[in-house]
Order: structure tokens, then sequence, then C-alpha cells
């Protein structure tokens, strides 16, 4: 299983089930979870909740939206839960787009 994720900085790659979060810092983005350091996707966007989206990797990937203020959207529709197929998706969160790859 992989999950990619395409920020307008860097690529991350998760390969591990668990629980991640993409947070706000300082206008800094980041992903972070299993006890791993954080991982910057983005600088200088503050259109991002500071806890704004959990993706759940198990069996499969779920994302979930923390109730933030500009919302997340997969192919510019908004969701609250959304779990994802195998596939090439645009993700937005706030007004930062990202493009997610999920491969089984």
């Amino acid at each position: 299983m992989i999950l990619r994720i395409t920020g307008p900085e860097r690529v991350v790659e998760i390969a591990e089930r668990g629980e991640y979060h993409i947070t706000r810092g300082s206008k800094v983005i980041m992903l972070c979870g299993n006890d791993s350091s954080p991982q910057i996707l983005a600088v200088g966007h503050t259109s991002i909740s500071r806890d704004h989206l959990i993706i759940t990797v198990d069996d499969t990937v779920t994302l979930t939206d923390k109730d933030s203020k500009f919302g997340s959207f997969i192919d510019d529709e908004r969701f609250e839960k959304i779990i994802l197929k195998e596939g090439k998706y645009a993700l937005r969160l706030g007004r930062v787009n990202f493009q997610l790859y999920y491969e089984r």
C-alpha cells in the first residue's frame, strides 16, 4: 500500500498503517503521525486550520475533515469523511492544492 501526497513544496509517501494529521504551524503545513518527525508539505499558507485533516491508513485510506473553517475537497467536492479507492485525486485543503495517489 502506498499513499503519495504531492504538495506545493514537497512529495510525501505514506506506506505504514496508522493515523496521520495535516496541520498548520506558523504558516507551515505539516504531515504528522506514527511518531515520526513532521514533514513539511507547504510554506506560507494560512487557509489550512491548525488541525485540518486526519488520514487513517489501515485496510482502507479514510480522510476526515476536522471541522475546518475553509473545508476539505476531493475533486472539487467538499467532504467531511471519505474512503478512498485506488487512483489519483485532486485534494484541496482551504485554498491549498495537493495531488493524492493511492495504490493498494
